[in-house]
Parts: structure tokens; C-alpha cells; sequence
């Protein structure tokens, strides 16, 4: 294949619109973009990814829930298709689109590749794969607000641990309130994405807030750029503007109670479920956090 390929993931909530419809205009001979999640109406968006994707696989495939990354994560997740099914999938749906541009560098950012990471590098073995997680207790709310977005998301299948066989919180899983429910797709998502990260060569994991957040942000950037565009025998310039920084799509409207003001018992749940996992990352070390989820 003559093209260069890079695969953004996340959790979603951490910017991977940014990514598939800005990087194109800042990376030169490169094309973005961002899966079609699911179908929800003749919109700007929809009508952009026809052409770019096709009819049948955004509208008539979507709505039927037999296309889309979505669709394979949850089959796959669930054990009812095997990664050699899965590889071929992806590179149906794939293919004709990559080989359809004139562009060298296609980058598509789109967050439910997390299912699926061990197949999209056997499917396409010299892309770049790009991991964003992002701090739970921001994460959790900004999903919760998010959750009704879409027109038809009656249709699709929730991950839960019965989906995976996840024995540890199957048997409690009734008994758990949607703010504990995210906790645990936060953990189990982005534990995919970081056992993936650890054992493969050709990936990084950044940190959400070190992209977008800090006044250290624009370095951050720099190194997921640089590290994106270079590909050996090819590399690609890209020009960052501190304003492209701050075009950042998607953010919820509404700003979520945060997590100083919540109260001990939703803390202490939350640091119950994601507490090992976001100390890795180097979340959770306030002495504020520490002292609201502490043992009485």
C-alpha cells in the first residue's frame, strides 16, 4: 500500500472530532477523518461522510447495524466474530476508501477502534496507532451529558460486562447507578487501549489534558504531530497555530459539577472502580482527592 495510515483511539470525550476533521488542514498531503458513528439523520456531517465513505455503509449498513466500527467492536467484544473475520471486515470497509485518496497520509480518529486494536495492526501492519485518555472524573460527567445525542441510539448494543465475560462485576453489574456504569467503561475501555499501547512499537498513549489543557499543550501536541507524521523513508510537515489549538469540537455545553464538589460517596465509587488504573496515568494524586476518598 502506498498510503500512510494513522488510527487515533480513545474512550471517546477526548477530542478525536478535533483530530478527524482539523488534522487535514494542518498536516500537509494528508486527509482526516472521523468515523460515522451512528446514523443519525441527513445532517452536514452525514452527508460529508457519504462521500466520503459511501451511501450504503453510512445510511442504509448503519441503520441495519451491519457496518461501522461500532458494529465490529461490539461483535468482536462479544465473541461473535473472530479477529480473522474482523481483519477482513476492516479492510472491506477500508480499502477502496484509502486507495480513493490523493492524499499520502490518511488519519482517521475515531474512538471505538478500541475493541479492536490487535486486528487493525495485523489488518494495516505499518500504520501509526495514537491512544488519548483522559481523567475519569471529567470524563464520567462529560459522557453522561452526551448520552442522548444521538437520534437513533436505541439501536445500539451497550458494553457491559456480560458483553465481555468481566466475571469481577457481572453479578453486580444490577445493582450499579450510570455514574458507576461509566466508571466501569472508563476502566475497561481504556484498559484495552493501554495493554495494546504497552506491547505494541508503533503506538503511544497521550494524556487529554496534556493536549488540550495546560499551558503546556502546544508541546504536547507537537509530540503526537511529530510522532503521526514521520514514518521512516516518508515524513510529513504540519504547520500548528496556537488557534487550531483552541478549535477544539464537541464540548459539552454544559459545564459538570466538579470533582471537589462532589460529595465523598461518589468519589470514593469512582476511585473504587477507576483508582488503580488512573494513578498510571498520573490522575487522582491531588492531596483534595486523597483526603475526599480517604477512610474515615
Amino acid at each position: 500500500m502506498d498510503k500512510n495510515l494513522v488510527f487515533i483511539v480513545s474512550a471517546g470525550r477526548t477530542g478525536t472530532q478535533f483530530f478527524g476533521r482539523q488534522l487535514g488542514s494542518i498536516i500537509d498531503n494528508c486527509v482526516s477523518a472521523h468515523e460515522p458513528d451512528r446514523y443519525a439523520g441527513f445532517s452536514r456531517a452525514t452527508r460529508e461522510n457519504i462521500r466520503k465513505f459511501g451511501f450504503n455503509h453510512v445510511v442504509i449498513k448503519r441503520v441495519l447495524q451491519k457496518s461501522g466500527i461500532r458494529h465490529l467492536t461490539q461483535q468482536h467484544l462479544a465473541g461473535k466474530l473472530n479477529d480473522e473475520q474482523v481483519i477482513q471486515s476492516i479492510r472491506q470497509q477500508r480499502d477502496r476508501y484509502i486507495q480513493g485518496q490523493s492524499a499520502s497520509l490518511i488519519v482517521e480518529a475515531y474512538y471505538q477502534w478500541f475493541g479492536l486494536l490487535p486486528c487493525l495492526r495485523r489488518a494495516y501492519p505499518e500504520s501509526k496507532i495514537s491512544g488519548i485518555v483522559r481523567d475519569p472524573r471529567t470524563w464520567v460527567l462529560s459522557l453522561q451529558h452526551r448520552k442522548l445525542r444521538h437520534a437513533l441510539g436505541i439501536f445500539a448494543d451497550k458494553m457491559s460486562p456480560a458483553m465481555i465475560q468481566d466475571r469481577e462485576y457481572m453479578g453486580r453489574w444490577a445493582d450499579m447507578n450510570n455514574f458507576e456504569r461509566a466508571c466501569w467503561e472508563w476502566k475497561t475501555i481504556n484498559g484495552l487501549i493501554q495493554t495494546f499501547v504497552n506491547s505494541d512499537t508503533q503506538s503511544r498513549l497521550y494524556r487529554f489534558e496534556d493536549l488540550f489543557e495546560t499551558d503546556g499543550r502546544a508541546k504536547e501536541m507537537h509530540k503526537l504531530l511529530d510522532f503521526i507524521t514521520d514514518f521512516g523513508d516518508r515524513t510529513y510537515s504540519y504547520q500548528l497555530s496556537e488557534s487550531s489549538l483552541g478549535d477544539r469540537l464537541n464540548q459539552s455545553a454544559e459545564i459538570p459539577v466538579e470533582w471537589p464538589d462532589w460529595p465523598q460517596s461518589k468519589a470514593r465509587a469512582l476511585q473504587a472502580i477507576c483508582g488503580d488504573m488512573m494513578s498510571e496515568f498520573g490522575y487522582g494524586e491531588e492531596p483534595a482527592w486523597r483526603e475526599k476518598i480517604a477512610v474515615d
